[in-house]
């Protein structure tokens, strides 16, 4: 373990240095917080003054998953990067690591669906196509925009039991958040009337007809990916 330990405090110290940029040292250092170096090690990395240097620590983050949970402070902090990867792997850190009981990191995370930036806009409104309910619902008390808010507090009081028709009506409002958050809606509610979503692929706003269409296949893969994982477990069950 010593050695492992070891190795990852050179990597760290050689991704601080001149290798920010060194893809594969990045990768390695991954591999070695996932045999064991301690997460926490990343900490100098995740501040230095080197935007480049941040981005490396941030995609190691966004890859741990679960591991990635003692840096949760780090990565609330980060969501408000200047750089516009590390804010999406951040949006992926929160996404795998964060529980319900860090409801200010997730709004963070969900207010990004402001940012300026229209690609970590729609990385944020893809996170909130994915966050689990109850995540979402701890976030809301921390939402400091009341549009926000309001949005997502309609999406989760009606998810599971929706009505099509108001979804619809919210994806071809006037307002470019609502019909933001209702195309959000109606990619959560795919599986049980894709009807929504669908007519969200149609849309006249570019944008946003491009991410419904986006959503549609990746549900439809993991449609997919479901019927095979099914069709194997049925082979097993035969054969054994």
């Amino acid at each position: 373990m010593n050695a492992e330990r070891s190795r990852g405090d050179e990597l760290v110290d050689y991704l601080l240095g001149s290798g920010a940029n060194d893809g594969k040292a990045a990768n390695d250092l991954l591999k070695e917080c996932f045999r064991g170096y301690p997460v926490e090690k990343l900490i100098p990395l995740l501040r230095s003054n080197d935007s480049e240097v941040v981005k490396a620590g941030a995609f190691i983050v966004g890859e741990l998953a679960a591991k990635a949970r003692p840096l949760m402070p780090e990565i609330m902090r980060l969501l408000g990067h200047r750089e516009r990867w590390v804010k999406c792997d951040m949006l992926e850190a929160v996404l795998l690591a964060a529980t319900a009981q860090e409801g200010a990191v997730i709004a963070r995370a969900v207010e990004l669906v402001n940012d300026p930036d229209r690609e970590v806009a729609t990385k944020a409104f893809e996170f909130l196509a994915s966050a689990e309910h109850d995540h979402l619902t701890a976030a809301v008390p921390d939402i400091t925009d009341p549009g926000l808010a309001a949005n997502l507090s309609w999406m989760l009081r009606s998810e599971g039991a929706a009505d099509v028709g108001e979804i619809e009506s919210r994806i071809e409002g006037q307002d470019a958040l609502t019909r933001w958050i209702g195309t959000v809606a109606a990619s959560r509610e795919y599986f049980r009337n894709p009807k929504p979503l669908n007519r969200a692929a149609e849309s006249r706003d570019e944008e946003l007809r491009s991410f419904a269409a986006d959503q549609r296949k990746w549900h439809e893969q993991e449609r997919l990916r479901q019927q095979r994982r099914r069709e194997r477990a049925r082979r097993q069950a035969a054969e054994s």
